[in-house]
């Protein structure tokens, strides 16, 4: 069976609200057909999250709901964790091309911040 190439992750934050404490994505580095990559984001406060995955166009690719992992106190303050799978599937079902990817994270009463996927 042929391997596809592997994901390299890096995390670039542009816009951060008081409420995101970080986020992750990992296996890193990723290859397509493993596991599922696991997005992740610690918050402040409990919320609804989405990931949403963009390509280099700024087209929708997938988008995909954080469930709910529970909380942790990290430095006195309690950390709420958020997590989704992506399986390298589009929304419909197609691995996606080679190429960068931008996923948008959404939640914290609308903290964005954001980090590229490339495959």
């Amino acid at each position: 069976m042929k391997k596809l190439p592997f994901i390299l992750l890096t995390f670039l934050v542009l816009a951060v609200s008081a409420e995101v404490v970080q986020g992750y994505a990992y296996p890193t580095p990723w290859e397509f057909g493993d596991t599922p990559l696991t997005l992740r984001a610690d918050l402040t406060s409990v919320e609804a999250v989405t990931f949403t995955l963009l390509d280099q166009s700024g087209n929708e690719v997938l988008t995909l709901s954080g469930e709910y992992q529970g909380e942790e106190t990290v430095d006195g303050e309690t950390v709420y964790r958020y997590e989704a799978q992506w399986d390298g599937l589009n929304a419909a079902g197609r691995a996606v091309v080679a190429g960068s990817y931008l996923c948008v994270v959404e939640g914290g009463g609308g903290a964005v911040f954001r980090l590229i996927v490339t495959r």
